[in-house]
């Protein structure tokens, strides 16, 4: 990465039990993070017109989040998305 300091994208983060370590860590790859609560609804987080979206890791029971995969299928292929710590 080079010295300057402009933010290569933006990010929208969904806290489904974020760590801040890793939200530091994304931030210094140049990226500007805004989190936002793990039921925000995705055409909320459209209108924000992010470059990617993190879903952060979570509560070890999905059941925990259940409008979670609800706005994993509502937002896959319109934005890029990544996400950590999804299991197998």
């Amino acid at each position: 990465m080079n010295n300057d300091t402009a933010e290569l994208y933006t990010v929208i983060a969904y806290d489904f039990g974020i760590k801040h370590d890793l939200l530091r860590r994304v931030a210094s790859y140049g990226c500007k993070i805004t989190v936002v609560p793990s039921n925000r609804p995705p055409s909320e987080t459209l209108k924000m017109k992010p470059d990617r979206i993190l879903f952060s890791n979570g509560p070890g029971d999905p059941y925990a989040v259940p409008c979670a995969a609800v706005t994993v299928k509502e937002l896959l292929g319109r934005v890029p998305v990544f996400r950590i710590c999804t299991g197998h």
